[in-house]
C-alpha cells in the first residue's frame, strides 16, 4: 500500500469533522471572532436550523482587504501575537474555524474597515475560493454559511430533527447573551425577528435582566449570588435553592475567563456541593463565572475550544464545593424564598357563585388555632425577631402556620425535622457520637441474598451509625442494637431499606454518600409524622432549630420544607392593592 499526500480540500474536510459537529457549533466560532473583533452588536439569522442558511453580522473592527483571503486559510490568525500558548486571551486562536466552515459549505465574508473607502466580499464554494469583490456595507463584518454538508451529505445523516438542532442554535445563542450582557444579541429565525437581548444602564442590571430572561423569574427568586475568592480564582455567578432543581444538566452554565465550556469534572462538582439537598438523578441551575490568571488553564485542548484543562483541577473543584455549600447551608439563605403562585383573577369574577361551596368551618378546614396565651403579642417587636416568627396554628395536624413581620410561612413539619434530624446525625457522626439503644429483644430480619451480603459487607460501617447487626443463619441478621433516635416498631423496615439501597444498580461507592444515604432513612423514620398534634411550644422549637440548622430549607428528599407568603403578595392576592 502507497502511502500519499492527501490533497488539502479533504484535509480541510477532516479537519472540519472536529470544529463542525452541527450548525450551533458554526454559530458558537462565529459569535467568539465578532467578540474579538469587538463587537457591540451581533445579530444571528438562522434558516432551516441552520442547515440552510447561518448568517452573523456584527459591528466589529473588519477584515482589511489585504488579510481578507488569509482568514479562509488555515492555521492564520490575528490572535496570536506573542506566538505563546500559555497566555491565550482571545476566545479564537487556532485559525482553523473560517477555513473548516468554509470546507463543508458555501461561505462568504462581506467586511469593511472604520476608515476604508469599501467593502470587500469573499466567497468560498466548499474549500474553492473566488475572486474579492468591491461591496458596500458599514463598518463590520457579515459571515454566510449556506449549504452546510452539502457535498459531504454523510455528515447530514447524524444531525437529529430539525426541532433539536434548532434547540441547540438557541441554546448557543442564550449563552453568549449571558456571557456578555454588554453586548447586543439579535435572533432572527427563518426570516423573523424572534428575540434579542438589550442593553440596560449598567452591567449588572443587564447581568440580572438576561439571567430572568434565560432562566426564568422563577429561577431568579430561587436563587443565591455567589462571590468568593480563592488565592489567584475567583468564582461569581448565582446558584438555585436546592428546592429548584431539574432532571437535566441543561440549567447548568460555566464559563471560564467568559469562555463558554464543557466540564464534567465541574458538574460533578456542583453535584457534590448540593449532595444530600437534592434528590439523586436531579441536578441544580447554576450559573458559574471561573475568572483565573490566562497561564493556569489550557484551552488548546481541543479546536472546537469547549474543553479546558486547569493548572489545578482540584483548587476549582475546592472553590466550587466549599463555595456553594457555604452557601446553601446558611439557614438564613433559605429564608426568603416567596411562593409566586400565578392567579388568573378572571376566575374569580367569572365564577357562577351558585356552584361554589362555602362551608368553611373551622372543622372543615382541620385547623387548630393556638389558645390565646399561647399567641406571641402582635404589638411586641421581639416576636418578630425570629427569621421564622412565633406559631400561630396548625394545619391538618401536619403544616405549622407562622407569622413573621414581612407575612406568613408555612412549615411541612416531618419535612422539617427530617432535615433537623439528618443534620444533627451528620454532626454526631463526625465526633464520633451516635448514641445507640439496645433492644430488649433483639430483632431478627429475613432477607434474600444480596441484601445479606450487602448488610454484612458494611457491618462495620453500620456498627459507626449505630446498628449493631450480626449474621444469624442463611439469609438472616440479628439486630441487636439501633440509633437512639428510632422507634423499636420501625427496625425491621429501616433496615430492610438500606438493605435494599445497598443492593440496588444505583449503588453509590462512595462512603460518605453510604451514610448519607442511611442517615435520611433514620432520620425519615426518627422525625415527627405528619398527622402529629403539636402545643405551641413544640412547634416554636422546631421553627427556632430551623433557623439554626444547615440546609433546612428542604427536607432529605430535596423537597421544600416551607413556603414564604408576604404580606404585600396576600394584599395583591385580595385585591387590597
Amino acid at each position: 500500500m502507497t502511502i500519499r499526500m492527501l490533497p488539502e480540500n479533504l484535509i480541510n474536510q477532516i479537519a472540519a469533522g472536529e470544529v463542525v459537529e452541527r450548525p450551533s457549533s458554526i454559530i458558537k466560532e462565529l459569535f467568539e471572532n465578532s467578540i474579538d473583533a469587538g463587537a457591540s452588536r451581533i445579530s444571528l439569522s438562522i434558516r432551516n436550523s441552520g442547515l440552510e442558511s447561518i448568517s452573523v453580522d456584527d459591528n466589529g473592527c473588519g477584515i482589511s482587504k489585504e488579510e481578507l483571503p488569509l482568514a479562509a486559510k488555515r492555521f492564520a490568525t490575528s490572535k496570536l501575537t506573542n506566538n505563546n500558548l500559555n497566555e491565550i486571551n482571545h476566545f479564537g486562536f487556532r485559525g482553523e474555524a473560517i477555513p473548516a466552515i468554509a470546507s463543508v459549505s458555501m461561505l462568504s465574508i462581506l467586511t469593511k474597515q472604520k476608515n476604508a473607502k469599501y467593502a470587500h466580499l469573499l466567497e468560498v464554494d466548499n474549500g474553492i475560493e473566488n475572486n474579492i469583490k468591491i461591496a458596500s456595507r458599514s463598518e463590520g463584518t457579515t459571515i454566510t454559511v449556506k449549504s452546510l454538508f452539502i457535498k459531504t451529505p454523510a455528515r447530514l445523516k447524524f444531525l437529529k430533527s430539525n426541532r433539536i438542532e434548532l434547540s441547540h442554535c438557541k441554546n448557543i445563542f442564550t449563552r453568549f447573551a449571558l456571557a456578555h450582557p454588554l453586548i447586543v444579541f439579535e435572533l432572527q429565525i427563518d426570516g423573523k425577528n424572534s428575540f434579542s437581548f438589550n442593553i440596560e444602564k449598567d452591567f449588572q442590571l443587564s447581568f440580572i435582566n438576561r439571567v430572568k430572561l434565560i432562566l426564568g423569574e422563577e429561577f431568579y427568586s430561587n436563587c443565591i449570588k455567589i462571590n468568593e475568592k480563592s488565592d489567584n480564582s475567583h468564582l461569581k455567578g448565582y446558584i438555585s435553592s436546592p428546592t429548584f432543581n431539574k432532571n437535566t444538566t441543561e440549567n447548568l452554565y460555566f464559563f471560564v475567563n467568559n469562555r463558554l465550556i464543557k466540564d464534567r469534572n465541574l458538574i460533578g462538582a456542583v453535584r457534590a456541593a448540593y449532595g444530600d439537598t437534592i434528590p439523586r438523578g436531579r441536578f441544580p441551575s447554576v450559573i458559574l463565572f471561573i475568572d483565573i490568571p490566562y497561564y493556569m488553564v489550557d484551552v488548546n485542548v481541543h479546536p472546537a475550544k469547549t474543553e479546558v484543562r486547569f493548572q489545578n483541577l482540584n483548587l476549582i473543584k475546592s472553590l466550587i464545593i466549599k463555595s456553594i455549600r457555604k452557601l446553601i447551608s446558611n439557614p438564613l439563605n433559605q429564608i426568603n424564598n416567596v411562593v409566586n403562585l400565578k392567579i388568573n383573577n378572571s376566575s374569580f369574577e367569572n365564577s357562577d357563585n351558585k356552584n361554589i361551596r362555602t362551608n368553611l368551618s373551622q372543622e372543615n378546614l382541620n385547623i387548630e388555632l393556638l389558645p390565646a396565651s399561647k399567641t406571641y403579642d402582635q404589638n411586641d417587636k421581639k416576636s418578630y425577631n425570629y427569621p421564622l416568627g412565633a406559631a400561630k396554628a396548625q394545619l391538618n395536624s401536619t403544616f405549622i402556620i407562622s407569622e413573621t413581620s414581612d407575612g406568613i410561612i408555612l412549615i411541612d413539619q416531618h419535612a422539617a425535622h427530617e432535615r433537623i434530624v439528618m443534620e444533627e446525625l451528620k454532626k454526631n457522626f463526625h465526633i464520633g457520637k451516635i448514641p445507640s439503644q439496645i433492644l430488649l429483644i433483639p430483632e431478627v430480619i429475613n432477607l434474600n441474598t444480596l441484601e445479606t451480603n450487602q448488610l454484612i459487607e458494611n457491618i462495620k460501617l453500620l456498627d459507626e451509625i449505630g446498628f449493631k447487626i450480626e449474621p444469624f443463619g442463611e439469609n438472616t441478621i440479628i439486630v441487636r442494637e439501633v440509633p437512639e433516635i428510632l422507634d423499636s416498631s420501625n427496625i425491621s423496615k429501616i433496615i430492610k431499606d438500606i438493605a435494599e439501597n445497598f443492593s440496588s444498580k444505583e449503588n453509590i461507592q462512595n462512603v460518605n454518600d453510604k451514610i448519607n444515604e442511611i442517615f435520611a432513612k433514620i432520620s425519615c423514620y426518627g422525625s415527627v409524622r405528619a398527622g402529629r398534634k403539636l402545643n405551641v411550644d413544640e412547634m416554636n422549637s422546631l421553627l427556632r432549630k430551623m433557623e439554626s440548622t444547615p440546609n433546612s430549607g428542604q427536607c432529605n428528599h430535596g423537597r421544600p420544607t416551607k413556603i414564604t407568603l408576604s404580606f404585600d403578595y396576600l394584599e395583591k392576592l385580595f385585591e387590597r392593592k
